[in-house]
C-alpha cells in the first residue's frame, strides 16, 4: 500500500528523530503503523490518499508518539535476564553497600527502555531484599521509555499472571496483592521507581 520510496524516507526520519533502525524485515510493521496513523488523522485508507498525506504531513511529537505505541515491542516480565540480575545482586549491590553505607547511603539507577515496568520493579525488589536497613538509604530508580502507553501501565503497578512467568511464587506472594485476576505491587516497592517518557535519540 505504501511505496518503497515513502518507506525509506520515513525510515530516515525515524532514525534521525528516534534513533531506530528499520530493516526490510520490519517493513510490514512500519507500513501498518503508518496506515493506522493516516487513518487516525482522517485520511482515507487507500494508497493515493495515504501517499498524498505522507508528502504533506508536518511531523511532530504527536506523530512520533503514535509510531512509538505501534512499533515498540512490549516483551518483558519480572526477573528477566536472570544472569544479569544475579550479577547485580551478588556483585553490584555488595559493592555499593561497601562503598557508601557509612558516608553516602545513596543508590541511583537508570532503567532505559523500561517497557511496562517489570524490569525496574525487579531491581527494586532485589534492592529491598539485599540492602540491610534500606529505609535509611536514598534510593532512586529512574525508569524511562519512549512509549507513553507502556509508562502509564507501569506507573499503576498492576500486572497479569503473564508478567510472572519466570518469577518464583514466593516473590509474588511477598511483594504483590492479588486483585481479581491481576496483581498489584506493594506501595513501598512502587514508590522506589519514577517513570518518565524519554526519547534516547534526542535526550
Amino acid at each position: 500500500m505504501i511505496s518503497e520510496s515513502h518507506l525509506q524516507r520515513i525510515k530516515v526520519l525515524i532514525a534521525s528523530e528516534m534513533g531506530w533502525e528499520f530493516g526490510q524485515s520490519r517493513n510490514s510493521d512500519l507500513q501498518r503503523a503508518l496506515v493506522a496513523l493516516a487513518v487516525e488523522n482522517g485520511v482515507s485508507k487507500n494508497s493515493g490518499a495515504i501517499h498524498r498525506w505522507l508528502d504533506s504531513v508536518q511531523w511532530s511529537v504527536r506523530e512520533f508518539e503514535f509510531l512509538a505505541r505501534h512499533l515498540t515491542v512490549g516483551e518483558t516480565y519480572f526477573f528477566r535476564e536472570k544472569p544479569h540480575l544475579d550479577f547485580f545482586r551478588k556483585t553490584i549491590i555488595p559493592e555499593i553497600i561497601a562503598s557508601r553505607q557509612h558516608s553516602n547511603p545513596t543508590i541511583r539507577i537508570w532503567s532505559a527502555g523500561c517497557c511496562t515496568g517489570e524490569e525496574p520493579y525487579s531491581l527494586a525488589m532485589l534492592l529491598w531484599e539485599s540492602v540491610p536497613d534500606i529505609s535509611r538509604w536514598k534510593v532512586t530508580i529512574l525508569a524511562t521509555d519512549v512509549n507513553q502507553t507502556y509508562l502509564d501501565k507501569a506507573s499503576k503497578g498492576l500486572f497479569s499472571a503473564w508478567s510472572f512467568r519466570e518469577t518464583p511464587e514466593a516473590i509474588r506472594q511477598r511483594y504483590f496483592i492479588q486483585k481479581g485476576n491481576q496483581w498489584q505491587i506493594l506501595p513501598e516497592i512502587r514508590t522506589m521507581v519514577t517513570f518518565m517518557r524519554l526519547n534516547l535519540a534526542t535526550g
